[in-house]
């Protein structure tokens, strides 16, 4: 697949990155391959901080930028390598990323070595330590900080982590254009399944036919493993058990997304199978009331905190309306609706962010309220992928 990205897009993120960060050297590692079994690999997947600013796919790549300077590293290649895998490909280094001075192991020491006599105000971005992250996953943040020492014992590398989520979370024109695409096509998707919803009977079946839908219409695929939950499974937020029985005349509830020139979509539609209860259907539309609302309230200057609230806020007042709290009950809303209404989408379906900022234009998000009743076998969900724009927002689809 074609590129849509060029070089240009590349070098105007380096810029605004120094924008910030003027006086400092800015080095990003990409990702290593992960060994699946005793010759093979799992399928590769590039570091989105660092492919943002050079747009290259290969792994073990380093890229160094500032003021004065750019370059990318290449890692060393021994001779099976080399002979399974290919040489790295300097012109096309160059053409993908604009970067036209690319390095080999020694020259490039000697090269940072110079830099770091001079300038020794280093940043990279590295990760916050979340429990649900492992070791692995930070790879290659570690590897670059340990070959930076190497070089330089006593370096000092600033985080520059936020300046790069601020940047992340205001999209370009094109960026736009590539998650408008990616959401068109998972809703184009759900909707056939919703067409012959009587013809499935398991989970499995739905997500094979979700996967051909959305590989038909040009995308790259699943950007998550998506959630194919039926009756009481639709209460647990995150359920990802395969081949699960689609139960008729209930509620089925499907979140799905997909990448499309590696930006993501992220999609949920609550469906009925059949003829389901005027409970269900109240539930559905109570739901779909909130998120209706909540759209029509983001506009710049809004804060994600005020997106929290006003989303609790009206579940609360839905969830007495169904006589499940009353109005002296808010504390209890998050047993109804435990999680989060919103997160940045881009590259990552939750994309690298900064929630402590308000919303400006050109910010995608996404809007998920949902209500859940495990008593009842009752789980609701809804979520639109929402450019917001000068005035307000606007639904992409």
């Amino acid at each position: 697949m074609e590129a849509l990205l060029k070089a240009d897009f590349f070098e105007k993120n380096r810029h605004r990155l120094l924008d910030l960060y003027p006086d400092h050297i800015i080095i990003l590692s990409g990702n290593s391959h992960v060994q699946k079994s005793l010759d093979q690999n799992y399928p590769f997947h590039q570091d989105n901080n660092f492919w943002y600013f050079c747009g290259l796919d290969l792994a073990d790549l380093i890229l160094v930028f500032s003021k004065t300077t750019q370059f990318i590293i290449l890692p060393k290649q021994n001779k099976y390598q080399q002979i399974f895998d290919g040489f790295l490909d300097k012109e096309q280094i160059q053409r993908v990323s604009g970067i036209f001075d690319v390095l080999d192991q020694s020259k490039a020491v000697e090269r940072l070595k110079q830099i770091f006599s001079k300038n020794p105000k280093v940043g990279t971005v590295i990760y916050p330590k979340l429990k649900y992250l492992t070791r692995l996953n930070q790879q290659n943040h570690l590897t670059l900080i340990s070959y930076l020492k190497r070089i330089k014992p006593d370096i000092s590398i600033n985080n520059l982590s936020q300046g790069v989520a601020r940047l992340r979370m205001v999209k370009s024109p094109k960026e736009i254009k590539l998650i408008n695409k990616a959401s068109k096509i998972t809703i184009d998707s759900i909707a056939k399944i919703e067409q012959n919803l009587q013809k499935y009977v398991s989970s499995d079946q739905i997500s094979k036919d979700l996967r051909i839908n959305l590989l038909k219409d040009g995308s790259d695929g699943y950007s998550f493993d998506p959630i194919i939950a039926s009756g009481r499974d639709s209460t647990i937020i995150h359920f990802n058990k395969s081949n699960s029985d689609i139960l008729k005349n209930k509620l089925l509830l499907l979140d799905v997304g997909c990448f499309y020139h590696k930006y993501a979509s992220d999609i949920s539609r609550t469906i009925p199978v059949g003829r389901v209860t005027k409970r269900e259907k109240e539930v559905q539309a109570a739901v779909l009331r909130v998120q209706a609302q909540l759209i029509n309230f983001l506009e710049p200057g809004k804060s994600f905190k005020d997106i929290e609230a006003f989303s609790r806020k009206l579940i609360f007042r839905e969830l007495i309306n169904l006589k499940i709290l009353t109005n002296k009950q808010f504390s209890l809303v998050n047993k109804y609706y435990p999680h989060a209404v919103t997160h940045s989408l881009g590259l990552d379906v939750h994309d690298f962010a900064d929630y402590s900022i308000n919303l400006t234009p050109n910010m995608v998000i996404t809007i998920e309220p949902g209500i859940y009743l495990p008593t009842e076998g009752i789980g609701v969900r809804f979520e639109d992928d929402i450019l917001i724009t000068k005035k307000g927002s606007k639904i992409l689809r």
